[in-house]
This record gives C-alpha cells, sequence and structure tokens, in this order.
C-alpha cells in the first residue's frame, strides 16, 4: 500500500512539471532570491528568481509634426554671438592728444633775454615768448635802412635828370639796380632781428620748457613745446576687419580710465596706410562737446556702435559749433 502511495506522488509530480506554463503551480520569490513551488499543501524549491527592476514610465511629448508644424528652431545664446564678428564690436586702447601741438627751437645763435615761457601758461597767438640778444643784427637793420634811403635818392635824382633830358639812361638803370638792392637787403636783415623773437603761433599751453634765463643757445636747440588743450582728438590702432565699425562721421563712445566717466566721440580721418605687421590702420576721432577734465595724454578703451549720425544730430552738433 505504501509503495503505491509513493507511486501516485511520482507520477502528479512529474505531470505536473510537464505542463510547463499551464502548470497550477504559483511560484513566490523570497527576499533571499530564491523562488518556491506550492503543489497542493507541499513545498518545493526552485531555480532562483532575479527579480527585474520597474521600469520608468516613459512620456511622450506631443510633436509638433502631429500638428503639421515645423519644430522650432532653438534660441540663440549669448554665446553664440562670441562666434560670429560680426555681432561684435571690440573696444581698443584709444589716447588723447591735442589737435595743434609745435616744438619751438633755437633759430639763431645767442643769449636768452627775456623768457616768459613757464610750465602749464596759458598762452595766446603772437605772444612773445623769448626774446634773444640781438644787438649785431639791429645794428646791421639799421645799416641796410639807410643804404635804402641814399638808394632811394640817388634814383630820384636820375629820373629827374632823365626827365630834364640831362641825364643817362644807364645810370638811371643802374640807379633802379642799387635801389631794388638795398630794399631786399633791408628785408633780409629784418627777418634775421625776427629770428630773435620767439612768438606763439596759435592759443595754447606752455609745456616742457628747456631752457632758462641768461642762457646761451644754438641753432636748432629744443626751446619749450605749445599745445592746443581745448580741442582734443581720441587717438587708436585699429584692426583692419573691424574698419567697416568705424566708417567716417560714425559715432561712438570712449572710457578714460582717469576720470571713470564714459564720452561721445565721433569718426573724423583715416590713417593713409595699414601697418603691415600688425595689419591695423590708425583711426583719428573728435570729441564732441568741452569738457575741462581731459587733459591730452589720458588714455582709456574705445567702443565702436558702428552706427552712423543722424542729419538731426549732425545738424545740432555743426550749430553748437558755429
Amino acid at each position: 500500500m505504501r509503495l503505491n502511495i509513493l507511486i501516485s506522488i511520482g507520477l502528479v509530480m512529474t505531470t505536473l512539471a510537464g505542463m510547463g506554463k499551464h502548470s497550477l503551480a504559483s511560484v513566490r520569490c523570497s527576499s533571499s532570491s530564491t523562488s518556491e513551488a506550492v503543489v497542493g499543501n507541499s513545498l518545493i524549491n526552485a531555480a532562483p528568481c532575479t527579480a527585474k527592476p520597474p521600469q520608468q514610465a516613459t512620456s511622450y511629448a506631443p510633436s509638433s509634426r502631429a500638428n503639421g508644424s515645423e519644430p522650432r528652431p532653438k534660441k540663440k545664446t549669448a554665446g553664440n554671438s562670441q562666434n560670429n564678428p560680426a555681432l561684435r564690436l571690440e573696444s581698443v586702447h584709444a589716447t588723447l592728444q591735442s589737435r595743434e601741438h609745435a616744438v619751438f627751437n633755437a633759430e639763431v645763435d645767442g643769449c636768452i633775454v627775456a623768457l616768459s615761457a613757464r610750465d602749464g601758461q596759458q598762452v595766446k597767438a603772437g605772444e612773445v615768448l623769448l626774446r634773444q640778444e640781438c644787438s649785431a643784427s639791429e645794428a646791421e637793420l639799421d645799416s641796410a635802412i639807410q643804404l635804402h634811403h641814399h638808394a632811394e635818392e640817388t634814383l630820384a635824382a636820375h629820373e629827374w635828370l632823365l626827365l630834364m633830358g640831362a641825364g643817362s639812361h644807364l645810370e638811371a638803370l643802374m640807379a633802379r639796380v642799387a635801389h631794388d638792392t638795398a630794399q631786399a637787403n633791408v628785408q633780409i636783415v629784418e627777418h634775421a632781428v625776427r629770428k630773435c623773437s620767439v612768438k606763439s603761433s596759435f592759443e595754447g599751453r606752455v609745456l616742457n620748457v628747456a631752457v632758462r634765463e641768461q642762457q646761451c643757445i644754438r641753432v636748432g636747440q629744443p626751446l619749450f613745446e605749445v599745445m592746443d588743450d581745448s580741442r582734443l582728438e581720441v587717438v587708436f590702432q585699429l584692426p583692419v576687419s573691424q574698419l567697416k565699425h568705424a566708417r567716417l562721421d560714425s559715432v561712438a563712445s570712449v572710457r578714460i580710465k582717469h576720470t571713470g566717466q564714459t564720452y561721445p566721440v565721433r569718426i573724423i580721418r583715416h590713417g593713409a596706410r595699414v601697418d603691415p605687421l600688425t595689419q591695423s590702420l590708425r583711426v583719428i576721432a573728435a570729441i564732441d562737446g568741452s569738457f575741462p577734465a581731459l587733459m591730452a595724454g589720458m588714455d582709456g578703451s574705445l567702443q565702436l556702435s558702428g552706427s552712423a549720425q543722424t542729419p538731426a544730430v549732425r545738424s545740432v552738433r555743426q550749430q553748437r559749433e558755429r
């Protein structure tokens, strides 16, 4: 009897194993990753099972093509402008300089008898800034003037004799030549006397005075400089690739680091030659307006805008200059 029962249980287990996926056995995974098969009231160990992680739900955004519209292009960020030279206007180093600037040198040998030029002094056009000892040239001028008077009287006498019919045409012609020669000699000596005084050719300020009173100087020796600081210009070197943003009469702005302020400028001139080494061109701009705080020699950064002045702005500027 016991043998028959064991044979029956074996047949049942064989039948259940052959049923495959149609088996009535239920499999459950324990925390130790092993599976157990329940057959009736019996518990049978099965092969270990591996629990797969739950898949995350994938959400699908509605496609723009489903609505019949083209996909929107990506917006350009600020970094994209760095790759596009047309959108980037670089700032360049700029320097302020005066429009009128002259270095005065000695034109004749001599000693200085009067010197009114001082560093920083404001001077007017035609003002005498230096006088040299010029007694020899002045004496030559007096002699030349006397000779000119004598030649003038001699010429008048020969012309009167010629008019009365008692003179010679040759003597009158020689008197005319002597008169003209004496007159030219006076002009030469007068020019030498004028060189003894140094005058300012324009209004401005004195700087770099290199001589002292009672000092003897030679021809060509530097004396001092005069600079017109009422009209300043902005000078900078611009790469040729950026020249299209600095057309004539276009506006820009310069920030002077000494004052910390920004000032409007206008492009007025281009250089005549491109530097073959740096491939840059000298550009000159004028400051629009009067700013007493600005001085020649200051520097800063100039930012180009690439836009030209409108007719209204140009008209206002021209009226202000007049």
